[in-house]
């Protein structure tokens, strides 16, 4: 049985105002806690979002923001919806036949997680009626052709449209799954859940209205993203067992293999290639020498500390979180994008710390 869920509005709501266009409130009730749910190379994204727009999460003195940097004119916009701090960390996804949506991690006086969406990137927000408590995984958050999707403590998953009154709990998965990652498909999602240790990925269909198990990947390591080409999206899935490297692309009826490769490092990442005439896969691995990306083509290295790098618009771009700030770097020319963001957030803090 679906169960529906709103927001219940208190005397201590924050109405969403400023640069964005919001039509509804959320709630803040008093503080609880303090400490994110995710660290911070967790929380630092680096996604490609199509129209040759990159969306990144940047940080300083534990606020995360959202930008938007444009392959084409190779500069960054600042796009954080007003009126919500982002000391919790932020998580979002793309669908560029429905649009963008943002979601906060639970912190302090964020009991519950103010979920927005937008239809330009960006420029312009609305909030969604939702009461929902983003789960602290890397990817609770996702976005079909018609509906968002918010994944909550264990099993649990919601639904609904930008506009709907309220969101609905989809069926829940096998007793006792634990969703480690959702992302959107065409008309529903794929789930990486775990089952008593061992990966399954299950995947939810808006036409049936039902879960299937789509793949079984055991005790391997598994890291999933969103894949943006053009007006399709899909899922790309990097998968380790021991020293194997596997990536996979899912776009909601079948597998396609993208690469095999091999490391002795950690995987981190999984990315997309959108520049090629068919969409490829990447894995970032951590080793003892430093960061590697791995893909069909071979292995190349990367700086220290990168957490994602994306193939998009003619550039190769890599970020790495630092003390007060990130590095964006274009790999093929070494150039570093990130002074006009690292000044903006810098700025932002001072004028918050009254500064």
């Amino acid at each position: 049985m679906h169960r529906n869920r709103h927001i219940a509005l208190t005397a201590t709501s924050i109405v969403l105002a400023g640069c964005g266009s919001f039509t509804n409130a959320v709630s803040s009730p008093s503080a609880t806690g303090n400490a994110p749910l995710l660290t911070r190379s967790e929380l630092t994204q680096l996604r490609y979002v199509g129209g040759g727009n990159v969306w990144l999460t940047a940080s300083n003195s534990g606020f995360y923001e959202l930008f938007n940097f444009n392959t084409g004119t190779k500069k960054a916009s600042f796009i954080t919806p007003p009126g919500i701090s982002g000391e919790s960390g932020i998580a979002y996804a793309y669908n560029p036949n429905l649009g963008g949506v943002l979601g906060y991690y639970p912190y302090q006086s964020l009991l519950h997680s103010p979920v927005v969406f937008t239809k330009d990137y960006g420029h312009s927000w609305n909030s969604v009626n939702v009461d929902v408590k983003m789960a602290g995984i890397v990817d609770p958050i996702a976005i079909s052709n018609t509906q968002i999707y918010v994944a909550e403590g264990g099993g649990v998953i919601a639904a609904g449209t930008p506009t709907a009154a309220s969101f609905a709990n989809l069926p829940p998965l096998a007793q006792g799954a634990s969703v480690k990652g959702i992302y959107g498909l065409a008309d529903g999602i794929l789930a990486v859940v775990d089952v008593s240790g061992s990966t399954q990925l299950e995947r939810y269909s808006e036409t049936s209205s039902t879960w299937s198990r789509v793949g079984s990947l055991g005790s391997d390591r598994v890291v999933a993203t969103e894949v943006i080409n053009g007006s399709s999206v899909s899922v790309g899935i990097c998968s380790q067992s021991g020293s194997k490297l596997t990536g996979q692309i899912y776009d909601g009826s079948r597998f396609s293999q993208s690469f095999n490769g091999s490391s002795s490092g950690t995987l981190l990442a999984c990315t997309p290639d959108v520049t090629a005439s068919s969409t490829s896969l990447s894995a970032i691995v951590k080793q003892p020498s430093g960061v590697s990306l791995i893909d069909r083509s071979g292995q190349s290295s990367l700086q220290g500390g990168v957490v994602s790098f994306v193939a998009a618009g003619g550039l190769n771009l890599s970020i790495a979180p630092y003390a007060n700030g990130i590095h964006l770097v274009d790999t093929s020319n070494k150039v570093d994008y990130a002074n006009h963001i690292n000044a903006t957030m810098a700025n932002f803090v001072n004028q918050y710390q009254g500064g």
